[in-house]
């Protein structure tokens, strides 16, 4: 059985432009989410916009793993099991 991977989380660490020593987070939460920034720009920031040019180099990237469930004939719904008997193949 081959496992479902679902990616979690992915984050990238920006040094700051202005503050010596300063890191900021930019991450989203999963793949289709929008990436937001934890530094203190009230519009969109360069940090943003250097993730997504490639600037930052590779994120971190959380992933899961689980099983693939298959379901056997003793396990599906007594309605599932009268379809699978009326089809015709």
């Amino acid at each position: 059985m081959n496992p479902t991977i679902v990616i979690k989380a992915i984050t990238w660490t920006a040094p700051s432009d202005t503050r010596v020593g300063t890191r900021y987070t930019v991450s989203a939460p999963s793949p289709d989410a929008e990436l937001r920034c934890d530094c203190p720009a009230r519009t969109t920031c360069k940090h943003i916009a250097r993730a997504l040019a490639g600037e930052l180099g590779r994120p971190r990237v959380r992933v899961t793993q689980r099983p693939v469930i298959r379901r056997t004939h003793a396990q599906a719904s007594p309605e599932m099991r009268d379809l699978a008997a009326s089809l015709d193949l």
